[in-house]
């Protein structure tokens, strides 16, 4: 009896190898089981180990970055406040005739507000009075400039958060909600490329600096008994490659290298000091 129920269930079943199927598993009912019902419902079955994994990790890297970005918001002053002091500071030099000096404090002003038009004029009109020719810049640096390295990493900080939740909430949602939601996620996706491209292409700036004094001669080794090996004016913005106890390796427009005292340059962004 049992025997012909299980032929009359099975009947048509063929394997896709031989014969007919021996073991089939036992169609369920849709109440009979509420666990399986669950997971369907939420989606929550389709989740892996990997994507897991690189859901956490996108997580801790974006928590990390908006971590950075606010702990450089946090220990930094105003952006407008800082600014407005470093002109002013930057024209009472210039009234005092320093534009080395001066020209090292539009620029750092120029830093924290890049969009500032009346700071590019008056860094424009002191290297006029000085003699010097601005940095040739590149289209695609000037638009890395548009946004404070502070905002472009607060930007990118908050678009990766975004996809981060995204990914994981989408899976919650229904075919309808999902599809606006992955449609602003790839927008965020590309704002996380553009900040990090935007802060690779600045990333040069934090080896800028600018020579102080007038009458400095970079020299041929960091030694102040060594020979000069080419002038440099002052105000004028140089890159540094090392730094040698006293002396700096500086790399002018030109492309000549030579060594300069310390006391004689600084860099337009300070250099991190150590912790302890």
């Amino acid at each position: 009896m049992h025997e012909s129920r299980a032929q009359t269930r099975y009947a048509g079943h063929r394997s896709p190898w031989s014969g007919p199927l021996t073991k089939l598993r036992p169609l369920e009912s849709e109440a009979a089981s509420p666990n399986r019902k669950f997971h369907e419902c939420f989606g929550l079955w389709q989740f892996r180990a990997k994507p897991v994994a690189k859901f956490f990790v996108a997580v801790f890297a974006g928590a990390l970055t908006l971590g950075s970005a606010f702990a450089a918001e946090t220990v930094a002053p105003s952006q407008q406040e800082s600014a407005s002091a470093l002109v002013n500071h930057g024209n009472a030099l210039v009234r005092a005739g320093k534009p080395g000096l001066a020209i090292l404090a539009y620029e750092r002003a120029q830093q924290l507000a890049p969009r500032d038009s009346a700071i590019a004029g008056s860094l424009q009109a002191v290297r006029n009075a000085a003699g010097l020719a601005a940095p040739a810049t590149a289209w695609w640096q000037s638009a890395g400039r548009v946004l404070t390295m502070n905002e472009w990493a607060w930007s990118g900080s908050l678009a990766l958060a975004f996809v981060c939740g995204a990914t994981f909430v989408s899976r919650l949602l229904s075919a309808r909600l999902r599809k606006p939601v992955q449609a602003i996620s790839a927008v965020c996706a590309v704002a996380v490329l553009a900040s990090i491209a935007a802060l690779w292409l600045r990333q040069p700036e934090l080896s800028r600096a600018v020579v102080l004094d007038s009458h400095v001669s970079a020299l041929i080794a960091p030694a102040e008994s060594a020979e000069p090996a080419f002038p440099l004016a002052e105000g004028e913005i140089v890159t540094e490659k090392k730094v040698l106890r006293n002396f700096m390796l500086v790399r002018a427009a030109d492309g000549r290298s030579g060594w300069v005292p310390r006391a004689q340059i600084e860099r337009v962004i300070p250099a991190p000091r150590p912790v302890g």
